[in-house]
């Protein structure tokens, strides 16, 4: 064991960790603008699991945070704030090869979010593994985490993590032929997202859950022919929020509870979240997808050999 480590344990325990992205938000003061439009920005400290970290320290969980930020005055004063909020930050480091994360936002007439990030690159994105504070994870009973920091190399590890844990899973199309186009490969790539969901449906079918419905929000809910090939191929209704961020809601919901304003998190849900429409699923078209999913779960099987071959050739490694 090492000295780290033997000092770390001698610490009390934590009951959740939070990782992730933690950055600046500069918030534009008007409402129904976009970034170009907008004259005045605020600075607010921002991040999803920073965000859920002050959450459950707020209501009385003892919380720390794991991450990465410059070593500049937005860095320490992100560090500041979450110590500030009871938030344990000794997972926390400092980088001096590159600066903390900053985030433009403003919110448009519609409800719509127009966001540009400074991340070229930022300090959570040259995050190593290697530089994980393994034993301040092993103080904690749960882990949460963001996927922002982990979206670019070093940090990114590619693969399928659900229902397989594959980190050297790779994507692929197969069946083409002189006929296919553009628009054929896109649908495609929908459709194939739409299998992934239903096999990890199926998987929580095979553990005893039974889904009854989808509950969807955020950017795919754009599309309604996404949303209906979802609703088919899973024989799931699809039902919409009112409020469209999730981030937004979810935090929201916590901060309530925070303040007093509910007893608990379900009762917050409860009387925070709310349903603006429905998508029912299509039993012909849902039917006709069965055959389609089947050869999706199959390929995996079939080409994992080949995939994880590949990846090791190129990686240097032998095969």
């Amino acid at each position: 064991m090492s000295e780290r480590e033997k000092q770390v344990i001698k610490l009390p325990a934590l009951d959740v960790v939070t990782c992730g992205e933690l950055l600046i938000d500069f918030v534009a003061t008007e409402v129904g603008v976009t970034l170009a439009q907008a004259s005045l920005f605020q600075k607010a400290p921002g991040g999803a699991p920073a965000n859920v970290a002050v959450g459950l320290a707020r209501l009385g969980h003892h919380v720390g945070f794991l991450g990465q930020v410059g070593d500049d005055e937005f860095g320490h004063f992100l560090a500041d704030t979450l110590a500030n909020n009871v938030v344990d930050v000794g997972g926390l480091r400092f980088s001096s090869q590159a600066r903390t994360a900053l985030a433009f936002v403003s919110l448009l007439a519609q409800g719509e979010r127009d966001f540009m990030f400074y991340r070229h690159p930022s300090a959570d994105m040259l995050w190593r593994p290697e530089e994980v504070d393994r034993a301040y994870v092993a103080r904690t009973r749960i882990f949460h985490y963001g996927s922002i920091s982990l979206i670019h190399e070093p940090s990114r590890r590619q693969g399928n993590r659900t229902p397989y844990t594959d980190p050297e899973a790779r994507g692929m199309i197969w069946g083409l032929t002189l006929k296919h186009d553009t628009v054929h490969i896109y649908r495609a790539i929908m459709e194939g997202i739409c299998y992934g969901t239903e096999l990890i449906f199926r998987t929580l079918r095979k553990y005893g859950f039974q889904p009854q419905q989808i509950v969807a929000c955020g950017g795919p809910l754009k599309s309604r022919l996404w949303m209906q090939i979802h609703a088919d191929v899973s024989n799931l209704p699809i039902t919409f929020t009112k409020v469209p961020d999730a981030a937004v809601l979810g935090s929201a919901i916590l901060a309530s509870v925070g303040a007093g304003l509910y007893p608990n998190i379900q009762e917050a849900a409860r009387h925070m979240v709310h349903s603006s429409h429905r998508i029912e699923p299509d039993q012909k078209r849902h039917q006709e997808y069965q055959f389609y999913v089947e050869k999706y779960i199959a390929t995996y099987y079939q080409m994992r050999d080949l995939m994880h071959e590949l990846v090791r050739y190129v990686a240097g490694g032998e095969v």
